[in-house]
């Protein structure tokens, strides 16, 4: 079957809302959002390099179960 790509109905909305974003942030808050990024997928990366799948698996688990909570918390 062939796999065709559709573009969202409200991708409009999307990209307005990623300018409003972007323009109310300062490119501070930006620089530390992109070195902390780089930073944690680092230690990440030094982390999955020495971990076993299950221990891989389980750590993944975790941090979804922690995502989750805090959002469910937040809103």
């Amino acid at each position: 079957m062939k796999q065709t790509h559709t573009i969202p109905k409200n991708l409009g909305y999307v990209c307005v809302y990623f300018v409003i974003t972007y323009s109310l942030c300062s490119q501070t808050d930006l620089y530390i959002c992109i070195f902390s990024t780089l930073l944690w997928a680092r230690i990440a990366a030094l982390f999955a390099n020495k971990a076993s799948a299950i221990v891989l698996n389980r750590a993944t688990g975790v941090v979804l179960v922690i995502l989750g909570a805090a959002i469910m918390i937040v809103s």
